[in-house]
């Protein structure tokens, strides 16, 4: 019977936490689940430490950190993943224009203020924030492609008249 109440409280438990989360920033989440994660490691050890079982937490640990190693290199996975997904359907809108080829007619300003998203009359000032902005984003090393890259410096020289 005790495990029984035991379980539905662990079960309501979870839920007020699940909601919880859903209902809190990302940041503040993250950090109380650590600080509180590191309180149930905490709690656990002096628990075991006073019911003579340390040896088993020892045994316990030395199980679980392959498990902990494993979940690593999945959540790096998770995330790589998820970058390129998001990327794939940025870039698969059909948003952007086919980078400029060899040979090819110099971009336009229209075309240039299109591209940074700016007004005509821009700064220049205002043009290398938006630069800035696009290039951190679509660059190559950042998850871009080197044609959208290509395609911002050119449309950041024609502007800046280089």
């Amino acid at each position: 019977m005790a495990w029984l109440v035991f379980g539905i409280l662990t079960a309501i438990g979870l839920m007020l936490l699940m909601r919880w989360l859903s209902l809190t920033p990302a940041n503040q989440a993250k950090r109380t689940l650590a600080w509180s994660l590191a309180g149930i490691v905490v709690m656990m050890a002096v628990f075991l430490a006073l019911t003579g079982r340390l040896a088993w937490a020892g045994a316990a640990i030395s199980t679980l950190i392959p498990w902990g190693m494993r979940a690593l290199r999945a959540h790096a996975l998770w995330r790589e993943a998820r970058r390129y997904f998001k990327n794939g359907e940025r870039q698969a809108g059909g948003q952007q224009q086919a980078p400029p080829r060899p040979g090819q007619k110099r971009m336009s300003q229209d075309e240039a203020l299109s591209i940074l998203g700016l007004k005509p009359g821009a700064s220049k000032d205002d043009i290398q924030l938006a630069y800035k902005r696009l290039i951190q984003k679509m660059h190559p090393d950042a998850g871009g492609s080197d044609a959208l890259a290509a395609q911002i410096n050119q449309a950041r020289d024609v502007l800046m008249g280089k």
